[in-house]
């Protein structure tokens, strides 16, 4: 091994391995892509260069100069262009999304030796079965920097959702059945409410015309403390403020008057400039009854990358549940702990989640979003 071949495998390494240490940062995976479209393609050119030039006894420098075209034309025309369009075709969610993202890693392996192999079947110019040697070429110079590739995204990527956490149906889950859900359907943009088992589902408020519901939150009730409202905020959508929300909107009362218990903290913050009831869909999830005197806290980040983590109890160990990658991200938001120390939560646009932190099992309850549970309290029951 020469003193190019020693410099370039340097070089390199030293990029690989130095942006993991921030691997709590959402933004690492934009940094690690950023590095590749500028940076990492001349890299990988000048090995595959060599690589070529090896094998067939070809210029060095030809070669590199070659392959380095080669993998730039690639990776911002196949990346950026192609790429993106192969994603939009699939209807991925939490149940086939694992499923999609390796068919991603084949597609984007395909692309690059459809991309590149022109280049290579030019260099090879003169040569005896050039179609066969370029085919040849194509596959040994791909494969062997597509290793590193798919090794450089995969150390800056956050797949926990499908690595650290099982998928499986809503019926194969043990759910508390005074927990009812309000939020906002996917389909018709409507607020129902229902169980989480599916149960009792039912519209209660229709959203017509011009107006969007833009949160679900929770006001005291008419009648006594003991009684909540929920209701939802409409707006039109001609500015947001510092904390995301529009800057035009009036609230309507969805349910009235309901006796059960809710998210205290929510209602309970004096942070919020327009009122106090309004979730955040991040920072520290919500507790609701019995959770909210469990050890341990669970935080959501603004970022696909840092995701929801935390701990739910003292039994459990810490989770980290979060979905970042090249072929699709998730962010989570409105998550709330229930009291059977199970997590409610959206998922990337409209997925509404329940996670089981004891068994490691999450499921896909059905499409909505802006989530918001209560805990519903038989006649004559007094809030605590």
């Amino acid at each position: 091994m020469n003193r190019l071949h020693v410099l370039c495998l340097a070089v390199f390494g030293m990029l690989a391995f130095q942006l993991p240490a921030v691997a709590n940062s959402g933004a690492v995976l934009g940094i690690a892509a950023g590095l590749h479209l500028v940076l990492g393609n001349l890299l990988i050119g000048v090995g595959e260069g060599l690589l070529l030039a090896q094998i067939y006894r070809l210029s060095r420098l030809k070669c590199i100069a070659t392959m380095i075209l080669a993998n730039y034309f690639s990776s911002w025309i196949g990346g950026l262009v192609i790429l993106p369009v192969f994603l939009t075709i699939p209807k991925v969610d939490l149940n086939n999304g694992w499923f999609w993202f390796w068919v991603m890693v084949v597609v984007a392996y395909a692309m690059t030796l459809v991309l590149e192999y022109p280049f290579i079947y030019w260099r090879l110019k003169g040569r005896k079965k050039r179609v066969r040697s370029s085919v040849e070429a194509s596959l040994i110079t791909q494969s062997a920097s597509y290793i590193v590739i798919f090794a450089w995204y995969w150390m800056n990527s956050r797949t926990t959702t499908f690595t650290e956490f099982g998928t499986v149906s809503p019926d194969r889950m043990s759910m508390p059945k005074d927990v009812i859900v309000y939020y906002f359907d996917s389909e018709d943009g409507d607020v129902y409410q229902a169980r989480l088992n599916g149960s009792r589902r039912q519209m209660v408020f229709q959203l017509t015309g011009s107006r969007r519901g833009g949160d679900l939150f929770f006001e005291p009730g008419d009648l006594d403390t003991n009684r909540w409202n929920v209701a939802v905020n409409l707006f039109a959508p001609i500015g947001l403020d510092y904390w995301g929300h529009p800057t035009n909107w009036r609230s309507v009362v969805v349910g009235s008057n309901l006796l059960a218990e809710t998210i205290p903290h929510w209602f309970d913050d004096e942070r919020h400039p327009y009122n106090s009831g309004l979730p955040h869909p991040w920072g520290y999830a919500g507790q609701l009854g019995t959770a909210t005197n469990s050890p341990g806290r669970l935080y959501v980040e603004p970022s696909a990358g840092g995701g929801m983590y935390g701990s739910v109890s003292r039994n459990y160990r810490r989770i980290h549940f979060a979905y970042n990658s090249p072929f699709g991200s998730w962010k989570v938001r409105n998550a709330v702990r229930l009291p059977s120390d199970q997590i409610l939560f959206q998922l990337g646009d409209d997925q509404i989640c329940l996670l089981d932190p004891a068994t490691r099992q999450v499921a896909l309850l059905w499409r909505g979003r802006c989530p918001l549970p209560i805990l519903e309290l038989e006649p004559g029951v007094q809030t605590p």
